[in-house]
This record gives structure tokens, C-alpha cells and sequence, in this order.
């Protein structure tokens, strides 16, 4: 079912706050991101749903040497339609880099 193709039309919307000292490499400061899309009909979608993807990450330094960073990730779907979310839509553990290795 989830091999099947499906057209997928989103608006979407991002705020970013980045406070960083050097966003390539940072020693302090916050950096912050929100993303909000939405799949309706209207938008020549055949599945409805509603989509947040939130990042907040954190930089300390401790000493001269060593920096603490803190990453943290929210996602979260809501269907609001008969067909199910398309599998590129959805969220998944991992990653490239992660233990799991996937994309």
C-alpha cells in the first residue's frame, strides 16, 4: 500500500531563531526551528494532514577546550483525511548517521 504513488501538495511555513556565536562552530548560544506544514485538499493533496517538525539545540562552553551541545527534536502528524500519510511523510528513528543507519 505504501509503495503506491501518491500526489502530495503542502504549504508550509519555518521560524528560526539563531543565536549562535558562529553558526560552523559554535561555542555558545541557541539555535531554534519550527516547521509547519499542512496537506489539504485544497493544495491538490490526495492525503490530509498536518505536520510540526521542532529543533532547539544548546552550545556551553565549559572550558577552552570543550564545548557541551544539547540537541533536541519534536515531531508530531495528524491525519485528518481518508488515505493514510504517504511513507516519505512520516517520521522514523534514525538517520545517516545515526546507530541504524539509514537515510
Amino acid at each position: 500500500m505504501f509503495s503506491q504513488p501518491v500526489r502530495v501538495g503542502l504549504v508550509s511555513a519555518t521560524l528560526v531563531n539563531d543565536r549562535r556565536d558562529d553558526p560552523l562552530d559554535a561555542t555558545r548560544g541557541m539555535y531554534t526551528s519550527a516547521d509547519l506544514a499542512v496537506a489539504n485538499r485544497a493544495f491538490l493533496s490526495d492525503p490530509s494532514f498536518s505536520r510540526l517538525l521542532a529543533r532547539n539545540s544548546s552550545y556551553h562552553r565549559l572550558t577552552r577546550d570543550y564545548v557541551l551541545s544539547r540537541n533536541s527534536t519534536f515531531g508530531w502528524i495528524y491525519k485528518y483525511g481518508v488515505p493514510e500519510i504517504p511513507l516519505p511523510e512520516r517520521f522514523f528513528a534514525g538517520g545517516a548517521v545515526s546507530h541504524r543507519g539509514f537515510p
